[in-house]
């Protein structure tokens, strides 16, 4: 079950990626994705982080479990934490914070097998 619901995240992301989300800079800043519409930001935050979550599940399933949770137990609260992160560092790319943030409650993404 686990498994399908990581491979259909990929999918949703791949596609997401494909169609609807245009190509960035190197400059793309948190400043400026702070300044995007609020459903612009969600869908970006959900899907930045849901391919966290499907990478960790393919190889740490506790640290994947940890990144759902935190994330997508209480989502207004992780992304009240992930904007004020990126307004303390606007210079940074969106996902650079992400995953600084994700790394602050779950840890590393250093996996080997």
């Amino acid at each position: 079950m686990y498994h399908f619901q990581a491979l259909r995240i990929l999918w949703f992301i791949a596609i997401s990626f494909a169609i609807c989300i245009p190509s960035y800079a190197v400059q793309f800043t948190s400043s400026e994705f702070l300044d995007w519409q609020k459903d612009n930001r969600d869908f970006y935050l959900d899907t930045t982080v849901g391919t966290a979550v499907a990478i960790a599940g393919q190889n740490d399933k506790p640290h994947a479990q940890c990144l759902e949770k935190w994330y997508f137990t209480d989502k207004d609260k992780a992304t009240s934490d992930i904007l004020e992160a990126m307004q303390a560092n606007g210079n940074y790319h969106p996902r650079l914070i992400i995953l600084a943030m994700l790394q602050k409650n779950c840890g590393t993404f250093k996996y080997r097998k």
